[in-house]
């Protein structure tokens, strides 16, 4: 069995109305993004983009933390959008069939 093991920390920052992301999103790297971001939904704003240019690898967990910000954001009514998804990112989203849920759907 393969496994990537990632290293390193993840951080994110908030500018406006937008999250820079940036690092390894995984089982080690999540739960202090997690616990800093429920602020983000608080905050009164009508929407908020999710910058993953900086994502530099995600595993499950890392897909898991993009679910519950939806939820939260659902749950404030805050519009949320993901930008900056690298290929590895968008492969993990789409073998869970998850692209039109998190809003990753091609247009014409």
């Amino acid at each position: 069995m393969n496994a990537k093991h990632v290293t390193g920390s993840a951080s994110a920052a908030l500018k406006g109305d937008t999250v820079e992301l940036s690092g390894p999103l995984s089982f080690a790297t999540v739960p202090p993004l997690l616990s800093s971001s429920g602020q983000w939904f608080k905050a009164g704003r009508d929407q908020l983009t999710v910058d993953l240019s900086g994502v530099s690898w995600a595993d499950s967990a890392g897909l898991a933390l993009l679910l519950e910000w939806l939820a939260q954001a659902q749950a404030h009514k805050v519009a949320l959008h993901f930008t900056g998804i690298d290929r590895q990112v968008a492969e993990i989203i789409r073998v869970n069939g998850l692209q039109e849920l998190l809003g990753l759907t091609s247009r014409p």
